[in-house]
């Protein structure tokens, strides 16, 4: 068998091949962002390039994850990290009511990544995307490589867990990061998420407007934590109406808890409660978010089938 020619791998300068960060950079970024999504794990769609906030800032590229529903705000820099973007990138999200924070740089100091862990504390997903590129023969690739994410941040809480600004983000934090990878999205305030002790989280197995969606309250000093279905909307009793009429055999899926029916005409809850959280200590923390983990996941996993069924036949 003959051998097969082999290619050099080269490093190159990014600015050999985007000059100019907004007109080749950026540009190139918001045609194709593939490389991005493969990297980041979201499915992003760009709803803006060089989106102008009522501020008068300009955010570099203002995306939607099409998983979460979430907007983006994309910063770009060809060169590394520095105070100035970090700023403004803040003041885009909080102009736009991003969802999630991506920051492209060749390059990240230190600080800047110890900057980016601490915003996670705020509940905002952030992610920190160093770029570079290589060529072999006479074609270039691109390189993103991720230097900080939800769930890198996540493993650090046991270094820092009396450090976060409030405890429903100590607890939250985690939880929402996990709940990302098994593809339950927490809703922020442009969708109508909740926070303090509540959380809203989108049930993306129904039209976005059908105002179905899983929510958690974190319950402390006595307090039982609560998780559940919340149900809005023009359609929302005649939903729950046909899931009660399925009660026991919804019941019997969901195993050794007890499920809390509440009918009204304003919001209607399908919810279970569990034991406070004893105290602000990390392990019982942690079993709090287990366990609000495994019935999230649980109520998603049994509702599921015959939500689409209901909400099919309601559009037809």
């Amino acid at each position: 068998m003959a051998m097969r020619e082999l290619g050099k791998l080269e490093r190159v300068e990014i600015t050999d091949i985007w000059p100019h960060e907004e007109r080749n950079f950026t540009k190139w970024m918001a045609a194709d962002l593939s490389h991005l999504n493969e990297a980041v794990g979201m499915d992003l769609q760009v709803i803006a390039r060089e989106y102008r906030t009522e501020d008068r800032g300009r955010v570099d590229i203002l995306a939607q994850d099409k998983k979460s529903g979430g907007r983006v705000v994309i910063e770009n820099q060809i060169f590394p990290s520095d105070n100035d973007h970090f700023l403004r990138m803040i003041g885009y999200a909080a102009s736009t009511e991003a969802k999630s924070i991506i920051w492209v740089a060749r390059d990240f100091h230190d600080v800047h990544i110890k900057m980016l862990r601490w915003l996670t504390w705020l509940e905002v997903e952030v992610f920190g995307v160093k770029i570079s590129a290589v060529k072999i023969g006479e074609a270039y690739a691109p390189q993103f490589d991720v230097v900080v994410s939800p769930e890198q941040a996540a493993n650090h809480a046991d270094e820092s867990t009396d450090k976060g600004p409030n405890i429903y983000a100590r607890f939250y934090r985690p939880l929402t990061a996990t709940l990302r990878t098994q593809g339950i999205y927490a809703m922020g305030g442009r969708q109508g998420g909740w926070t303090g002790r509540f959380r809203r989280y989108r049930f993306g197995v129904v039209s976005e407007d059908s105002g179905i969606s899983l929510y958690s309250v974190l319950g402390m000093n006595g307090r039982s934590c609560e998780v559940g279905l919340v149900l809005n909307g023009e359609n929302q009793t005649q939903i729950y109406d046909k899931l009660y009429d399925d009660r026991d055999e919804l019941a019997k899926a969901m195993g050794q808890f007890d499920i809390n029916w509440l009918r009204d005409e304003r919001a209607s809850y399908i919810s279970t409660q569990g034991d406070a959280i004893a105290d602000h200590e990390e392990n019982s923390l942690e079993d709090g978010r287990n366990w609000m983990k495994d019935k999230l996941m649980t109520l998603q996993a049994v509702f599921r089938p015959t939500l689409e069924e209901i909400n099919s036949n309601l559009e037809q």
